[in-house]
């Protein structure tokens, strides 16, 4: 009697050793998810090991990129309380400006964060609605048309969202782009035919890129693109004296 055919390929007999606990283990799963023979949930249960195995690496690349994240973010606030821990800052002045400034940064970082801590959620429950499938289908074949056609998707939405992130950054240098533009160049990028107009955009935005990230002072003072207060020279000059100035005045109204 020929054996039964349980895929693609020839199917083969396996003899192996088990412990108790394993066994038990096994059968509880199979008895969990309501699979047919022990046979199968064994099958079942290596399906996902291997799936799993051939995702840890990417896994790990996505863990890691977490970690260096919330280090840098961590380091960062190190370097700022140290900065602004000076005794020369003590009952310090800031602007209303100077405070949205720091509001803002702390806003970013918490999104960064929070972008990290997102990506690594997004993995973790794809994997889990990629595994799935084995526990659900009713055959090992039909599991992996349902994981690949999960993964697929979950591909699709990493991609959507890499793309959400992009268009985000090239939006600010299309503001810029457009604030600055001339009527020379705004007529002559209206003479363009529309696709013309797609890879001019794309050209001066790539240049936009380039330039702030050669001199970000000169950009910014060239552009009127706002920088945080930090990022100004002599700032902590500048608040000394305001500070200064603010308890001298103080000091005569008394």
């Amino acid at each position: 009697m020929a054996r039964p055919k349980l895929g693609d390929s020839e199917t083969e007999r396996l003899h192996m050793k088990i412990t108790k606990a394993e066994l038990q283990a096994i059968e509880d799963w199979q008895f969990a998810h309501r699979i047919s023979s022990k046979s199968e949930a064994i099958r079942r249960l290596c399906k996902i090991a291997l799936f799993l195995e051939a995702e840890f690496e990417q896994i790990i690349e996505v863990t890691t990129d977490g970690v260096t994240i919330t280090a840098d973010l961590f380091r960062q606030g190190v370097d700022d309380k140290r900065l602004y821990s000076q005794p020369e800052l003590d009952d310090a002045l800031f602007t209303r400006d100077e405070v949205l400034d720091i509001i803002d940064e702390a806003s970013d970082r918490a999104y960064d964060a929070f972008a990290g801590v997102q990506g690594l959620h997004e993995l973790v429950t794809a994997i889990y609605e990629a595994v799935r499938p084995y526990t659900e289908a009713q055959t090992i074949s039909k599991g992996d048309e349902q994981a690949q056609r999960r993964i697929e998707q979950a591909n699709e939405a990493v991609e959507a969202a890499d793309r959400r992130r992009a268009q985000s950054d090239e939006n600010r240098y299309l503001g810029i782009w457009v604030t600055s533009l001339s009527d020379e160049e705004e007529a002559a990028y209206e003479s363009l035919s529309e696709e013309e107009q797609d890879a001019y955009v794309a050209k001066r935005v790539e240049e936009l890129k380039a330039e702030e990230a050669a001199n970000p002072e000169i950009f910014a003072e060239k552009y009127g693109v706002r920088r945080r207060f930090w990022e100004i020279p002599g700032w902590e000059q500048r608040v000394k004296q305001r500070t200064k100035a603010n308890v001298g005045r103080t000091g005569e109204q008394k």
